[in-house]
């Protein structure tokens, strides 16, 4: 399997706090699933998430909303009450369409790392 798409740190060490604290956090990936979890796996991150959902299960991909509802669905969260990080425009129309907060985490620092850019 290859490395696969490179952590984005300050995504990560959000997760990481927000497991902390308890609240639940999910992926909303346009990936397909055995892909999705073996990349969150290989970078040991797979257990920090409640939810994991990729395009194989929604009718529509982004930028709908339907990858966004359901993770906030598979949270037991109202999606008003959800923030998504993306990193890509179709995301953020999605997650917006959602009724969520955005972070474009393309803004962050730390993003892009270079190890990021060499894998893309």
């Amino acid at each position: 399997m290859s490395q696969g798409p490179a952590l984005i740190h300050p995504v990560v060490a959000i997760a990481r706090d927000a497991k902390a604290k308890g609240l639940p956090i999910a992926v909303a990936s346009s990936g397909v699933k055995p892909t999705v979890h073996g990349h969150l796996k290989q970078h040991g991150i797979f257990d920090l998430f409640d939810a994991v959902v990729t395009c194989e299960d929604v009718s529509s991909g982004k930028p709908a909303p339907d990858l966004y509802l359901l993770a906030a669905e598979k949270l037991g969260v109202d999606p008003a009450r959800c923030t998504a990080y993306e990193d890509a425009e179709l995301g953020m129309q999605s997650a917006k369409a959602a009724g969520m907060t955005v972070v474009d985490v393309r803004l962050m620092d730390g993003y892009p790392t270079d190890d990021y850019k060499n894998t893309t």
